[in-house]
């Protein structure tokens, strides 16, 4: 294989697995930060002067997540896309190493289904949480008025 491409194809492989390596760090501070947010949120309800208040804090974040979520499977698929890509450049390559070489570019794909789907998870529960806090603003806020 043409040595300019393999520096390209060895380039984009870790770049992409850096990528959703720190994709996947930042989903989990993530989800750790905004649980310790929102048990805080929740036994300090009368912080809030208002129900826009509280969701708004309560969002806040959230759109990286689904952002990180989203993406990490097109740079995961654009790292494959590549990697096929150049390893076709060399279709001459015996069988044995065309297979080995085209192998190793799906890696990129099965991580970045790996970050998407613990993302989506991630996204679904803090989605949840949010809900069960702001629920019980709204039942403070009843309790209150009475």
């Amino acid at each position: 294989m043409n040595l300019e491409l393999e520096k390209v194809k060895l380039f984009v492989e870790e770049g992409v697995a850096a990528f959703l390596s720190f994709a996947l760090i930042f989903l989990l501070i993530a989800f750790l930060s905004k649980i310790i947010k929102f048990k805080f949120f929740s036994k300090n309800l009368n912080k809030f002067s208002t129900e826009e208040d509280l969701i708004l804090e309560l969002q806040k974040g959230l759109h990286l997540v689904s952002s990180i979520t989203t993406n990490s499977v097109y740079i995961g698929l654009f790292g494959t896309v590549v990697g096929i890509l150049i390893t076709l450049q060399n279709i001459n390559l015996e069988k044995t190493k065309l297979v080995a070489s085209l192998a190793l570019p799906l890696i990129s794909t099965a991580a970045a289904i790996v970050v998407a789907v613990v993302g989506n998870f991630i996204l679904n529960y803090l989605e949840e949480y949010a809900n069960r806090v702001f629920i019980l603003y709204k039942k403070e806020a009843k309790n209150v008025a009475k």
